[in-house]
Order: C-alpha cells, then sequence, then structure tokens
C-alpha cells in the first residue's frame, strides 16, 4: 500500500504535467437533425436540399455560422436524395454514391456542408470534432416510397477543407451495415485552431459498391454536428474509483482477472479515457489495459500494483508501458488507485532421478537420503507429493521422499512432488484428484520412480475403450476423455502412448491420449497403441512405420481406433435468381442452373432458408421449389453435408441452431417480387386557360394528384 506521503508527492507531479486552464463553460455547436427531410419526385423536392438547415448553438467567445444554410449536393438535379428511417424513430437522408472503388476528392456525389467560425475573444477556437451516424443497410427504406435490396457502398472518406486549402482526409472507412455513430477528434490538430475567423468545408462521400447486383445503391446518414470550443480549455477529470483492493494467488496457471464490475467510475469526464496499471508506488506504468477486467494478474510475479482511470482531452504523450507516469503529459487527468496485490509460491525446482525398484520381492525400495535435491522453493508452507504416473491421483503425503517404501506399490509408475502454499490448502488427502487441490500454492516439476517386476518378460499390454468418433475441423477440440482408454497387463522399462494412421505410419508420441487433440487432422482414421520398450529401442519418431521400422526391445499393445468425420458443405455457383411470383405461373430453378462442387460427408440435403436462417424446406433437388406461391421476400438456397445424429434439421428451425457434426456451402440468393404494375389515379381539373395573351399559363402546382400507382 502506498504511504500518505508517496500519493501527495504522485499528486504534486500528476498537477505538474497536466495542462491547467480554464474551462469556457457549453462549447459552440452546428448541427443537423436531417429531421425535415422530403423528397418526392412530383414536386421535385428530392433535388432540393433546402430542408437541411442547420442548427447553431453560439457561446460569447465563438460564433458559427453555415455558409450555404443546409447541407448541399453538386448538381442536385442528378444527385437527388431520399428519406429513410433514422435513428431514434427521427428521420435520416438516403443518398446516391460513386460506384468505383478509387475514391474520387471533391465528387459531386459528396454531401457537403460549409462552416465559418469566429473567435470572438481572446482565447482561439478550436474545432473538437465532428460527428455522425452512418448505415450502409442491406435492404434501402424510403419513407412513403420503396424498400428492397440495396447495393450497398462498403467504403466512404472525409475531406476537409480550410479556406479552400485541404487540411484533413480519411478514405477507405468501412461502412457499417446499422446506424453508427462515427466521431473524429481534431481537439488536437492546430488545422482546426482559429484565432481569428476560418471557413472549413466538409465533404462525406460513399463508394465502392459491394456487387450484389441490386438496382439500387444508396448511402443513409443522419444527425450530423461539429463543436468548437476554446482551444486552451482542458475538462479532463479522472474520476473516483470504488471497489477493493483485491489480491490474487498469481503464478498458478489460473488467470486472475479483477471481476466485471467489481471496479465503479463516477465523476470522469474528458474527451478520451484509459485504463492505467502502474507499480506500487505510482512511478511506473506496466499496462494501459481496455478495462479493468482485461488485465491476467496470474503472469505478474510476487507483488503489488496500482489500477487508475485517466481522463484525457487532445494528445496524450508519455502513455507507454515501462514509461515513467511523471512522464505523461496533455490535458489529462488521473482518478485515485485501487491496490492489487499479487502472493506467489513457487513449488520449486527437483533434481535427482529418475529412480527404478524392482518391487514385490519384499525386499524395502525407498529413495536413498539425498537422492533429490530442492531449490529455488518460495512460500510459508511446504509438503512432499507422490502422484500416480499421469500427475492425476495423489497417492501419498510423505514428511520426506525417503520416507516412502515403494516395494508393496505394484508395478508402474508414479511422480514424486514438491508443493509450496500460502494460507489453507485444500483437496489434499490420499486417493483425492490433484485437480481438486484448492489455495494459494505452486507444485515442482516431477521426479519420476518407475516399479518393474524384473523377473516378467516384456509386455505391450492390452488397451480398452472407444473406438472413438469425432467432428474434426469445426475449431473445437476433440479430445479423448481422460480415464476413456484403460491399459492393464502391461511390464518394461520404458513406457509409450503411440498415435498412427490406418497403414501403421506415425502421427505423433504423446504423453498419453487425452492430450492428443484430433480437430486439425482432417477426415480418416487412426490408430492407438501402448508401446512397452527397454533403452535400446529406436525408430519411434514420427513417419515412421510402428510396424516395420522400430528396432530393440520393445512390445506393442492391441489398438483403439480414432475415425475422424469431417463434412464439407461443398461451394455452390450458379444464380442469384429472381422470379415474378403469384402470378399462378410456376417459378422453379431450372435444372443444372446450380453447380455444387468440393462436398464431401455420408449424408447429403438440399435447404432453403428466409434471410434471417430460418428453415423453409428440405426439398431432394434445388429444382424441386416453386417459389411461385411464396410471398414476397428473399430465401436462400443452401447444401448441408453431415453425417448421422444430425439434429435441427426441420422446417421452422433455424439452420444456426443445428447440432451434429455437419457443413453448410455458401448460400444462393433468390428474389422474388410482385411485378404486378399500375398507372394509378390522377384527380383534378379539367383546366381552362385564356392564352395568347402574354401571361404564363401553368397549373397550379398541387392541382393534380396521383393515387394508387405501383410499380
Amino acid at each position: 500500500m502506498l504511504k500518505h506521503s508517496t500519493l501527495i508527492l504522485l499528486a504534486i507531479i500528476l498537477t505538474i504535467a497536466t495542462k491547467a486552464v480554464a474551462d469556457s463553460g457549453t462549447p459552440a455547436v452546428l448541427s443537423f437533425d436531417l429531421d425535415s427531410c422530403s423528397s418526392y419526385n412530383y414536386n421535385l423536392t428530392n433535388e432540393d436540399y433546402s430542408e437541411f438547415i442547420a442548427t447553431i448553438q453560439n457561446t460569447p467567445d465563438i460564433t458559427l455560422r453555415s455558409v450555404q444554410g443546409n447541407l448541399y449536393r453538386t448538381n442536385p438535379t442528378q444527385n437527388t436524395h431520399s428519406c429513410t428511417p433514422g435513428v431514434d424513430n427521427s428521420e435520416g437522408m438516403c443518398v446516391s454514391y460513386d460506384e468505383g472503388c478509387n475514391y474520387a476528392a471533391e465528387s459531386e456525389r459528396a454531401v457537403r456542408f460549409d462552416l465559418e467560425v469566429n473567435a470572438n475573444g481572446s482565447i482561439p477556437a478550436q474545432i473538437q470534432s465532428f460527428e455522425f451516424f452512418e448505415k450502409s443497410p442491406v435492404m434501402f427504406d424510403w419513407i412513403d416510397g420503396a424498400s428492397g435490396i440495396n447495393d450497398f457502398p462498403t467504403r466512404y472518406a472525409i475531406r476537409i477543407l480550410r479556406d479552400g486549402v485541404p487540411v484533413f482526409e480519411q478514405v477507405d472507412i468501412t461502412t457499417n451495415r446499422e446506424w453508427t455513430l462515427e466521431q473524429f477528434d481534431f481537439a488536437s490538430d492546430d488545422n482546426f485552431l482559429v484565432e481569428e475567423t476560418a471557413v472549413f468545408s466538409f465533404f462525406l462521400q460513399a463508394y465502392c459498391p459491394i456487387g450484389n447486383g441490386a438496382n439500387i445503391k444508396a448511402w443513409d446518414l443522419d444527425e450530423l454536428s461539429v463543436v468548437v470550443d476554446c482551444a486552451e480549455t482542458c475538462r479532463a477529470e479522472g474520476g473516483t474509483l470504488t471497489g477493493g483492493p483485491f489480491e490474487f494467488c498469481t503464478g498458478n496457471g489460473v488467470a486472475d482477472n479483477i471481476p466485471a464490475g467489481a471496479v465503479t467510475l463516477t465523476g470522469n469526464s474528458g474527451v478520451n479515457s484509459a485504463w492505467v496499471v502502474t507499480d506500487g508506488t505510482g512511478t511506473t506504468i506496466l499496462g494501459l489495459p481496455p478495462t479493468p477486467e482485461a488485465v491476467n494478474f496470474d503472469d505478474a510475479g510476487p507483488g503489488t500494483c496500482l489500477l487508475w482511470h485517466l481522463s484525457y482531452d487532445g494528445t496524450l504523450d508519455g502513455a507507454m508501458m515501462n514509461a515513467p507516469v511523471a512522464g505523461l503529459t496533455g490535458c489529462f487527468s488521473l482518478s485515485n488507485p485501487i491496490t492489487v496485490n499479487r502472493t506467489q509460491s513457487e513449488g520449486g525446482t527437483l533434481t535427482g532421478g529418475p529412480f527404478e525398484f524392482c518391487v514385490g520381492d519384499n525386499v524395502a525400495d525407498n529413495i536413498p537420503a539425498g537422492g533429490i535435491t530442492l531449490t529455488g522453493n518460495t512460500g510459508t508452507n511446504s509438503a512432499w507429493v507422490v502422484t500416480d504416473g499421469t500427475g492425476t491421483t495423489i497417492l501419498g503425503l510423505p514428511p520426506t521422499p525417503e520416507a516412502v517404501d515403494f516395494d508393496g506399490a505394484g508395478l508402474g509408475s508414479c511422480l514424486v512432488w514438491h508443493l509450496s502454499y500460502e494460507g489453507v490448502l485444500g483437496g489434499a488427502v490420499m486417493n483425492a484428484p490433484v485437480a481438486g487441490l484448492t489455495g494459494c500454492f505452486n507444485l515442482s516439476n516431477p521426479i519420476t520412480v518407475n516399479r518393474i517386476n524384473c523377473n516378467t518378460p516384456l509386455n505391450g499390454g492390452t488397451i480398452t475403450g472407444g473406438p472413438f468418433e469425432f467432428c474434426v475441423g469445426d475449431g473445437v477440440a476433440d479430445n479423448i476423455p481422460a480415464g476413456s482408454i484403460t491399459l492393464a497387463g502391461n511390464t518394461g522399462t520404458n513406457s509409450q502412448w503411440v498415435v498412427t494412421d490406418d497403414q501403421g505410419i506415425i502421427l505423433g508420441l504423446p504423453s498419453m491420449p487425452s492430450v492428443v487433440d484430433f480437430d486439425g487432422a482432417g477426415a480418416g482414421v487412426c490408430l492407438i497403441w501402448h508401446l512397452s520398450h527397454e533403452d535400446d529401442l529406436t525408430g519411434a519418431v514420427v513417419g515412421n512405420n510402428a510396424m516395420t521400422d522400430l528396432n530393440g526391445t520393445y512390445d506393442l499393445s492391441n489398438s483403439i481406433s480414432v475415425t475422424r468425420n469431417q463434412p464439407q458443405g461443398g461451394s455452390l455457383t450458379g444464380g442469384p435468381f429472381e422470379f415474378c411470383v403469384g402470378d399462378g405461373v410456376a417459378d422453379n430453378i431450372p435444372a443444372g442452373s446450380i453447380t455444387l462442387t468440393g462436398n464431401t460427408g455420408t449424408n447429403s440435403q438440399w435447404v432453403v432458408t428466409d434471410d434471417q436462417g430460418n428453415i423453409l424446406g428440405l426439398p431432394p433437388t434445388f429444382s424441386a421449389p416453386d417459389f411461385d406461391g411464396a410471398p414476397v421476400g428473399t430465401c436462400l438456397i443452401w447444401h448441408l453435408s453431415y453425417e448421422d445424429g444430425l439434429i435441427g434439421a426441420e422446417m421452422g428451425m433455424n439452420a444456426n441452431n443445428l447440432q451434429g457434426c455437419f457443413s453448410l456451402s455458401n448460400p444462393i440468393s433468390v428474389v422474388r417480387n410482385d411485378c404486378s404494375v399500375s398507372g394509378g389515379t390522377i384527380a383534378g381539373g379539367p383546366f381552362e386557360f385564356c392564352v395568347g395573351d402574354g401571361v404564363a399559363d401553368n397549373i397550379p402546382a398541387g392541382s393534380i394528384t396521383l393515387a394508387g400507382n405501383t410499380g
């Protein structure tokens, strides 16, 4: 824990490093909410952007002015707009975009506005940020209009000019399928510092369609705003942390994370936020995690560290691992610290052995005094542990290694360990699992003790269990459960597990069958064997054949097979398809219009889903479904390969919830359109004019109304 004087010194250091300036109060803001969107072809409002008027909030020190008064686009008669449901039940704007994938500066399709910034007082003004909501939807949706599949843009760019000179340009920014707030910080960029007056021209431009073949190519925008504040304003406040202190037993391979929600932050403010871990004196930065719970203290060793929250505006310098906290510069503020104590026991290092005894002859078999040496151990408490040969089960807890007489233990191998621990150690009882040990402890390396019958010939033994079958290639580990294979009757000085293919080629030499992960091995069959051998064995290497390439004194057990299934849904080519449905004419995909390649697996099935994955049909072929009776919409055709035991392949279920060993191909889309059209009904008139008198004779706008038109 930090002494009071240390905390005072740290506070002084941080006060000096932090930029301390006066708060100017509420910033000036220019915004476009786009809620007045109006777009109709009949009255040409789709070509008129005058409804997108800027809303301005000025301050005594800063005056903003929208030069044009509203958003605009070059050549609006060609670059029109539509209206679409916006953010939080508001209205947004929908515009076309460049169809090329190479960014073109100042394209006439860009959405533009011009902002004049005037610094009225003695302090310069600074554009702090520019933000807006952007959406590049899969389905376009026009208010009072149509909706359907959108050939949406995949990228957008921002370009900003200051008095006609480019000062910022960022291109190839990835678009989003749903409304997403996009934010750009200029608080530390001198290009956006205004001492008197400057005009900034903003360009927002989307481009590069996804290329799905749809006719409509639309990009949606909503809620644009620019924040301007006094340049020297620093309002960062690190806040107050509550929670802890925390204490972890580290170095045991078990993750030590602060639980989510265990640290609470209040009272913080600032444009940017960060978490900082320092040493116990608050002198050196040890880490900059995204959240407190992201830190795993297990690998940090024993000691004390401090967790802080940091708020900052603009650029923060010096925030690097192993850098001094006193080296932080910029407009920032640190919270109070939370203490994390790390305790750690070291089981130490054992040297000596391995040992081998001829057991069962009634002659005591003890490890000689001094035969095992322990070094490097730390911890308040100490114990010796004897386990089985796999380190799974506790066989004994002797006061010293030499106290154990192995003569009556029977044939096999066991391991001797040293254990260091703090506080209370749970689970340390004979015949209990090693995995059941609880508390703050650490085990040393093991020393092997082999117990052999010196009068019994070599025997690979008999293994029972299995056969085993796995669905491989799905990224989920496929291990034989520990204890699923039993070995009996084996004799010999040395013991080894062997994995071969079905021709005997050695694929692996694991310490035990359960450590092998078959997931990455691909489809096929392999065999598991046990090998007993003496020290003269040669040829037991990966790539050799266990049937022909082993030499020396050895014996193999029987084998157990492991079958690795890996179905492939394959690759579909063809389509996409589009039908006019509901006209009584059958709409089937022609036979041969979809080609399936690369599929493997015992079972095969065609699947039709909606665009959310809900299963609509399980036809025998892709050409069997008649889409004419289906409503307007989009569905997907897939090929499914699977092994026996598949669950969930039923109409009304969702393909995302299939369970078993399976693989789906890529989908082919089928778009079902309502192709009926109607010119509609117009009302108004008749009209009569006295012509030839030099006075214009026009039908008044809005005197003719159109209703019931489709198409």
